[in-house]
């Protein structure tokens, strides 16, 4: 298990995710290690660390995640289990940034962008 990190573009599988639709929600599977964004512990608190973590393939509501519309491209990543946001913690665009989840907050911190890529 380890916890979801941002990093400046480099193209890597490391920076790739797969999104797998399971009908009324999503697993969100790293293209590199081949685990899901998983909230730690199960956590339904604003701050629990976001981790890569083994693939439940939809048994634990923890790694359910939806998407929400947030503007022209951009998403919020709504786990399914917490009610909360996908969070970029304090905002912060240093690399090794830590994924958490939050209350909605409607700012950029915590919008996505999806890019296809070829396999």
């Amino acid at each position: 298990m380890q916890p979801a990190i941002q990093w400046g573009f480099h193209g890597s599988a490391l920076q790739q995710w797969e999104l797998i639709d399971k009908g009324n929600y999503y697993l969100i599977k790293s293209v590199a290690f081949g685990n899901v964004l998983h909230t730690m512990d199960g956590s339904k608190n604003n701050g629990a660390t976001i981790m890569r973590y083994t693939n439940f393939n939809g048994a634990n509501a923890a790694q359910k995640w939806t998407l929400e519309k947030a503007g022209y491209n951009a998403f919020e990543i709504k786990n399914v289990w917490s009610g909360k946001y996908l969070d970029l913690s304090g905002s912060s665009y240093a690399n090794g940034g830590t994924m958490a989840q939050w209350d909605r907050n409607f700012k950029d911190n915590q919008k996505w962008l999806f890019y296809p890529v070829s396999n």
